[in-house]
């Protein structure tokens, strides 16, 4: 029966194809002696893990099942509730998406840990989503909690990932490239699962471990355009200005010494999980299509496209014919204005059900990949035909929710919030829209 229990099967069994202990099982090997990553080996004298995001616990339980006693140590932070227990590498657990002490503790415990490092070593860095809020770093002069503020402010302006990352590397003693610097003379290899549009790596978890392209002009300009320059805390502003003025130095970009020895991989990203959940829907006998793995802007906005796509579909038989389970990915924004609680798969499901009026016969699941959709313990939501006509029979005005921003509380009413709690993965959010 094709009915939101089947889309949300879909969905739970699609994003296994990205998992650590697979993906790392298909990309990483050792023999005598010999670190083996997808094409390449690098002889391991002394083998170091360290690690941040919120796959990075489980990416670490792989790497231990297959290296065992040959990590010598090392330390990992996730996101509350991600971690899993370890034998050879120390799991930390802290906040996201705003920072916290635990997360500044991690980080400074990591940074030097990676410093004593040398040319006999071989340091493995695992990098996934999240990475960013857990590994918080400040400038000298900038306070945890100034740090939090900012951070909060640019989530709220409803600026995307890239620009977020390149305020927060520019803030930051480790990202940007800063850990590789700080690891050398050691051999480091980076194992990233991808969370963001584009799979580039200078923006998943702020590329600590890459060479960064943007300045401190590109910092600026993004808090100007946003229209934050001002609200931001004055010692963020006087690091930027310093930074502008040549009195503070750029982050690495890419011709220093330290990157002969640096390597980089992506093991998993959007894109691998849509093509699992298409096959395994055609493998149903259900015709699916991909749109796009690099879909963003206001979940809002995006979410009437999806009705515009349903529409046309349902009116003119075009570009394809029902039944179809149409599909995407990548990563929206919500500017927020209410004083609700949600996070942007939620808000595009409640948007796509109050525009969805002519649209009969559907399922439409948003939801985040890693388990978590904004500061809620969902995924993100679904909706059906039913829904919009049902929540008004409930005294419910999904329209009022939606202009506080208050989507967990409506879908949390309607009984539609799809809870997987922690799935070990994160590669950005997945929409499946099914049209019988």
């Amino acid at each position: 029966m094709r009915d939101i229990q089947w889309v949300i099967d879909l969905f739970k069994r699609g994003i296994r194809k990205a998992h650590p202990s697979n993906v790392i099982k298909e990309n990483v090997r050792f023999q005598n002696d010999i670190l083996m990553v997808k094409n390449d080996r690098f002889p391991c004298k002394n083998l170091w893990v360290v690690g941040a995001g919120k796959a990075s616990a489980e990416m670490g339980k792989a790497l231990e099942e297959l290296l065992g006693e040959k990590i010598k140590g090392g330390i990992i932070v996730t996101k509350d509730g991600h971690g899993v227990p370890l034998s050879f590498i120390e799991v930390r657990e802290a906040s996201h998406p705003i920072p916290d002490e635990r997360g500044l503790k991690a980080a400074e415990d990591i940074l030097k840990f990676v410093e004593k490092l040398d040319e006999d070593d071989t340091l493995i860095v695992l990098i996934s989503g999240g990475g960013s809020a857990l590994l918080p770093l400040p400038q000298e002069g900038l306070s945890l909690k100034e740090k939090q503020e900012i951070t909060r402010i640019i989530m709220e302006s409803g600026a995307n990932i890239e620009e977020l990352n390149t305020v927060r590397k520019h803030l930051s003693r480790i990202k940007g490239g800063r850990l590789t610097q700080s690891a050398f003379p050691a051999t480091v290899i980076t194992l990233a699962i991808s969370d963001v549009i584009g799979d580039y790596p200078h923006l998943i978890a702020s590329g600590p471990t890459v060479p960064d392209p943007s300045t401190y002009k590109d910092a600026k300009d993004v808090l100007i355009r946003r229209g934050i320059w001002e609200d931001i805390p004055p010692s963020s502003k006087e690091i930027i200005e310093k930074g502008l003025k040549g009195l503070l130095p750029e982050t690495p970009k890419g011709g220093e010494v330290f990157w002969k020895r640096n390597y980089y991989y992506i093991l998993a990203s959007n894109e691998i999980v849509l093509e699992s959940i298409k096959n395994l829907a055609e493998n149903e006998g259900v015709k699916t299509v991909i749109l796009s793995s690099s879909i963003r802007g206001e979940a809002k906005e995006v979410a009437r496209v999806y009705v515009a796509i349903a529409e046309e579909i349902r009116r003119f038989s075009r570009p394809f014919k029902t039944p179809l389970l149409i599909l995407g990915g990548g990563e929206t924004t919500v500017t927020v204005k209410g004083k609700g609680k949600g996070g942007r798969n939620q808000e595009m499901a409640l948007a796509f059900s109050i525009e969805a009026g002519k649209i009969k016969d559907f399922y439409f699941l948003c939801a985040g990949t890693d388990g978590t959709d904004g500061p809620t313990d969902a995924a993100g939501a679904w909706v059906d035909g039913n829904t919009y006509i049902d929540a008004l029979k409930k005294g419910l005005t999904p329209e009022n929710f939606l202009k506080e921003n208050d989507s967990y509380h409506f879908f949390k009413k309607m009984d539609s919030l799809l809870i997987t709690g922690p799935t070990g993965t994160n590669v950005m959010d997945i929409h499946m829209l099914l049209l019988l």
